[in-house]
């Protein structure tokens, strides 16, 4: 685990709390990645601003997921 965070969502339901864990790919060779929810292009991330995607540290290609 490399990071944690907490995300307030909002969207027409109304507010929620989201709670994200960061993990570093242990064998990043496998070329394996994690393609679910919050996933690099997951519908999860592309509905948060870009600024916020920034803040939180999405970073494609790093060997980290959340």
């Amino acid at each position: 685990m490399t990071d944690c965070r907490k995300l307030r969502l909002t969207d027409a339901t109304g507010a929620r709390l989201v709670r994200l864990v960061r993990l570093r790919n242990l064998w990043p060779s496998a070329r394996v990645t994690w393609a679910g929810a919050w996933s690099e292009a997951s519908a999860e991330w592309l509905s948060l601003p870009a600024e916020d995607r920034v803040k939180v540290g999405l970073v494609k290609g790093d060997g980290e997921f959340w």
